[in-house]
C-alpha cells in the first residue's frame, strides 16, 4: 500500500508539474458564472473545488493572492519522491514554490494531454475538500498575518481518464492560510496566500 501511495502521488505531482512543458498549449480563458464571491475563507475553497472540477484556470488565479502566495510540501516529500523546483538556484531542490509555478503546473494540469503522448491528462478532476465548521478555524498569529485564518482540510482528489477507464486517486490533509483584502470599496475579499501540504507518505 505505501509503494502504491508513493507511485499514485509521483503521478499525480508529474501531471500536476507537466515536465518539461510536455503539455498541450490548449487554453481556456472563461471563468463560470457560479463561481462564489471570494467574501467568506469557505466561498474559497469552495471555488477552489470548482475550479479542479471545471479544470477552470481562470478561477483558480481567484482564488490565490498573486502577490504572495506559496504552495508548501513537507520536506519529507521532497526527499521521498523527488518533487518540488530549485527556487533560488543554488542547486538544492525547495519545498515551496510561488504563484508563477503554481499557475504554470495546474494549466498543464487542466490542459488537454501531452504532446508525447507519455501522459495523458485527465478528462475529469474531482477535488473535495472537508472544510471543518468556522469554530475550529485557526487565527494566524505571525507578525505581519493579522486577520489571516488557517483552515486545514482533509483532501480527496481523483484524476479520472477515460481511454483507459482507470483513475488515481491521493488524499492527506492540507493547510490553507487565507488572507483578507480590501476591494476598493471597503469590501473584504479573501485570497489563499499560503497551501500547506500537511500529508506525510
Amino acid at each position: 500500500m505505501y509503494k502504491y501511495f508513493i507511485l499514485v502521488t509521483s503521478i499525480v505531482v508529474i501531471l500536476l508539474m507537466g515536465c518539461q512543458n510536455i503539455f498541450s498549449p490548449k487554453t481556456r480563458t472563461d471563468t463560470r458564472s457560479d463561481a462564489y464571491p471570494n467574501t467568506s475563507p469557505e466561498l474559497v475553497l469552495k471555488n477552489l473545488e470548482m475550479a479542479y472540477r471545471q479544470k477552470d484556470i481562470e478561477l483558480y488565479k481567484k482564488c490565490l493572492d498573486s502577490e504572495s502566495f506559496r504552495f508548501e510540501l513537507i520536506s519529507s516529500e521532497v526527499a521521498e519522491i523527488n518533487v518540488g523546483v530549485d527556487i533560488d538556484h543554488d542547486g538544492i531542490t525547495d519545498s515551496w514554490w510561488g504563484y508563477q509555478k503554481e499557475i504554470e503546473y495546474n494549466t498543464h494540469l487542466f490542459k488537454d494531454g501531452s504532446t508525447d503522448q507519455q501522459y495523458p491528462s485527465p478528462d475529469q478532476i474531482y477535488l473535495n475538500l472537508n472544510i471543518p465548521p468556522q469554530e475550529q478555524w485557526e487565527l494566524d498569529n505571525q507578525i505581519g498575518h493579522e486577520g489571516w485564518v488557517i483552515i486545514e482540510c482533509l483532501f480527496d482528489l481523483s484524476l479520472s481518464f477515460r481511454s483507459t477507464n482507470s483513475a488515481l486517486n491521493a488524499n492527506g490533509s492540507a493547510s490553507f492560510y487565507l488572507k483578507p483584502i480590501l476591494d476598493t470599496h471597503g469590501i473584504k475579499h479573501w485570497f489563499i496566500s499560503i497551501w500547506r501540504d500537511e500529508s506525510n507518505i
